[in-house]
Order: C-alpha cells, then structure tokens, then sequence
C-alpha cells in the first residue's frame, strides 16, 4: 500500500496541477503543501479540499483504500498527436478531441479553454 505523500504526489501530478495551484486552491501556503508531500507535515485537515482538487475519492486518498484515480490516460507527446490527427478527418478529429476534453476534470478544463483561447488570441 503506499504512503500519503505518495498518494499525494501521484494524484497531484495525474491532474496537472502544480504545488503552489494545488496550495492556492485548498487555501494553504505552496511550502505548508509541499511539507504534506515530503512527509514533514502529517496534518490532514485538508486532504477533502485536496481530493476535490485532484478530482481523486478522498477515502483513497486519506488511507489508500476505495478507488485510485485511473492512470491509464498518460500524457501522449504532441509529435503523436500530430501525427494521429493527420489521419483523421475534421470530423472524426473534432470527436476525439470532444471525448478528451469530457474525460478531463472540470479544474483542467477550465485550464484548458483558458489555454486554447489565449492561443486563439495570439494568432490574430
């Protein structure tokens, strides 16, 4: 079974946040969230705030028991993506693309519309 602050870092690292956004968004200081995370600080009054964050089950979360957070989908280079997409049609591109954007949890894709509209921006 693994420990808190390996739970900690694997679901924090699977929803793409960094410690000082998972900090801010739980309400506490980057270091106070950094300290969970090496085994300094053993304080687990936030650790609800942090499975909401991470979009993880908090029992599994706290104790490592119920359900762990599906790392199947791993971060694919943006080269296979390129060169996925040059085999698909507009339409089949744009369903993909939908079906990866409903598996995101709501925090990343908020990021992500946030991302795809500065770049929109940037190009005019």
């Amino acid at each position: 079974m693994s420990t808190l602050r390996e739970r900690l870092i694997q679901a924090r690292k699977k929803s793409g946040l960094s410690q000082g956004q998972t900090a801010e968004k739980v309400g506490i200081s980057q270091p106070t969230y950094s300290d969970l995370e090496t085994g300094k600080q053993l304080s687990t009054g936030v650790l609800p705030q942090l499975a909401e964050a991470f979009g993880v089950d908090a029992l599994w979360l706290a104790t490592g028991r119920g359900s762990p957070p599906d790392l199947s989908t791993a971060e694919v280079d943006l080269a296979e993506y390129e060169v996925l997409a040059a085999q698909l049609s507009d339409e089949q591109l744009a369903d993909a693309f939908l079906e990866y954007f409903r598996s995101l949890p709501r925090h990343k894709k908020l990021k992500k519309i946030k991302q795809l509209l500065d770049e929109f921006y940037d190009e005019e």
